[in-house]
């Protein structure tokens, strides 16, 4: 006989307060277990279809590359972050989407090293930046963010590596489930297109989804932008109508503040956002 169905909204929301009081007991011993607070528990536990096991498998795993890869001393390797970041090929951007999400840019036209280490820290920071490291974004109630990659000027000679791309989406999808609300793709080019192929196993069918290829006419491209974003707050060089004006120093200027906070802890929207004018 199966399990009886929950009658009502209310016995699911008892459920699920349940079964995150059981995920938080089941990782209190974890290295680093105080940054699984009740809305971390929640994003695992939807993630595996609220079963209990996986999610907990899965938040432990989490928990102990956090402790591994040090990321609440990311201000510790500052200098390598900064030189990483110097042409402004990952960043959080100051537009946001209708919801109020956070935006992260990628354009690998401006790749400036060849470091998978330095890259991959880059993006972990990059991720923590955006989403606060832990709850909920301000602005955003559902605490998910849009990443769009612009290809313009791409080509083989600035792609990622696979082993960098792979290590991409594996930290993507196995820390931070939960997190992406759309994945957008600008001005791709053909040849990216053998490349996706290559990676399209890895990806999980639930991320798929969530992937967009922006393409058409210059009408159909910005109808699709127009679903996600206002285009009037949008970055010009993205297909919207906001200036741009990449400043390092300014986009880092908070970072002594989020260095003392720990990157676990939540980051304020005036340190996420880069302070362009």
């Amino acid at each position: 006989m199966g399990e009886e169905v929950p009658a009502s909204a209310l016995e699911l929301q008892q459920l699920q307060r349940e079964l995150v009081r059981k995920l938080l007991a089941a990782v209190s011993e974890e290295p680093g277990a105080e940054w699984a607070d009740e809305d971390v528990c929640a994003r695992y536990l939807v993630a595996r279809n609220n079963r209990l096991d996986k999610a907990t498998t899965m938040l432990k795993e989490t928990l102990r590359w956090r402790h591994s890869f040090g990321v609440s001393k990311l201000g510790e390797r500052h200098a390598v972050i900064r030189t990483e970041s110097e042409t402004g090929k990952l960043r959080v951007s100051d537009s946001v989407d209708r919801a109020g999400r956070p935006v992260l840019v990628m354009t690998p036209r401006a790749e400036n090293t060849s470091d998978h280490d330095g890259q991959i820290l880059n993006l972990v920071y990059h991720l923590e930046r955006a989403t606060g490291g832990r709850g909920p974004v301000d602005g955003a109630a559902d605490g998910k963010l849009v990443t769009v990659i612009d290809f313009k000027g791409w080509s083989l000679r600035n792609a990622a590596p696979m082993k960098t791309s792979r290590a991409t989406l594996s930290i993507l999808q196995n820390h931070y489930p939960e997190r992406l609300h759309r994945f957008l793709l600008l001005n791709v080019p053909t040849l990216f297109t053998v490349l996706w192929n290559a990676m399209n196993p890895f990806i999980d069918p639930v991320t798929r989804a969530k992937i967009v290829f922006v393409t058409g006419s210059a009408e159909q491209q910005q109808a699709a932008l127009r679903e996600c974003f206002d285009l009037a707050q949008l970055e010009e060089g993205l297909g919207g109508l906001a200036p741009l004006h990449w400043d390092p120093a300014a986009y880092f200027a908070r970072d002594a503040e989020l260095a003392s906070a720990g990157a676990g802890a939540a980051v304020p929207a005036s340190a996420r956002t880069a302070a362009a004018s």
